[in-house]
């Protein structure tokens, strides 16, 4: 008699659910683990995050030499200077030759910047996430759920360890394993 019992992959999280004869509902046997996908998912979402923020979180980057840290310093540092220009450029301290001239070089070293930031995300999932570690949380909020898989996928192994029958979600049976 088949018992229902099949194994689903959501989002680079592999579970197994197990389904009661005929019924439909949820059950718990002895060693299958019933586990709303919801709370799994703001788990392991909170623990990339976690891993994401962290200062030496360019060491999770495929390539660890790409600085996506130094380029988002050297962007921020342009885009100051944007601004500081047109400042200058109001106040009459500039004119408009200078302001145009200044405004042309510093697009084209922002572009270059650009580049290098779109090439690293475009390589390893992980380097968009990472670009600005204070707005990480509202990346991967953002982020949609295959591109988020895909980052799971990149960056552990979660494994959801049989729990005791009527158990809710407890993260002290899901095991996760970093890759990288």
């Amino acid at each position: 008699m088949y018992d229902g019992t099949f194994a689903s992959s959501m989002a680079g999280i592999e579970q197994t659910i197990a389904y009661g004869p005929y019924s439909g509902a949820p059950t718990a046997g002895p060693k299958t683990s019933v586990c709303s996908p919801s709370p799994l998912d703001d788990f392991v979402s909170a623990v990339v995050v976690e891993g994401l923020s962290a200062p030496d979180a360019h060491l999770l980057l495929e390539n660890e030499h790409i600085d996506i840290d130094a380029l988002q310093t050297e962007r921020n540092a342009l885009r100051a200077r944007l601004d500081k220009l047109a400042d200058d450029y109001a106040e009459g301290v500039i004119d408009h030759d200078q302001m145009r001239t200044g405004t042309n070089k510093l697009r084209t070293k922002l572009a270059g910047v650009d580049s290098q930031l779109a090439d690293a995300a475009r390589n390893d999932p992980v380097a968009g996430l990472i670009a600005e570690r204070k707005q990480v949380q509202q990346r991967w909020d953002d982020t949609s759920a295959s591109i988020r898989g895909q980052v799971i996928d990149v960056l552990m192994t979660v494994t959801v360890l049989p729990c005791p029958s009527g158990k809710r979600f407890d993260p002290q049976y899901v095991q996760i394993e970093w890759k990288r």
